[in-house]
C-alpha cells in the first residue's frame, strides 16, 4: 500500500512536471511569435519612412528642378 502511494506521488510529480515543462514551452512559443510581429512591424515601419522619404526627396528634386527653370526663364527674359 505504501509502494502504491508512493508511486502515486512519483506519478504526480512527474505530471506536474510534463505540465510546467508544456506551459513554459508555450510561453516561450508566444513570446517568439511577439518577437517575430515586432520585427515584422519594424520593417513596416522602415518601410513606410522610406517610402515617405523618398516621396519627399522627389518633391524637393521637382521644386529645385521648377526653380532651376524659372532661374533660366529669368535669364532668357
Amino acid at each position: 500500500q505504501r509502494e502504491r502511494a508512493r508511486e502515486g506521488r512519483q506519478r504526480e510529480k512527474t505530471a506536474a512536471a510534463a505540465r510546467e515543462e508544456r506551459a513554459s514551452r508555450q510561453e516561450r512559443a508566444a513570446g517568439e511569435k511577439d518577437r517575430q510581429q515586432e520585427k515584422r512591424a519594424a520593417r513596416e515601419m522602415g518601410r513606410e519612412r522610406e517610402r515617405q522619404e523618398g516621396s519627399k526627396e522627389e518633391k524637393e528634386r521637382e521644386e529645385g528642378s521648377e526653380t532651376d527653370r524659372d532661374k533660366s526663364a529669368a535669364k532668357e527674359g
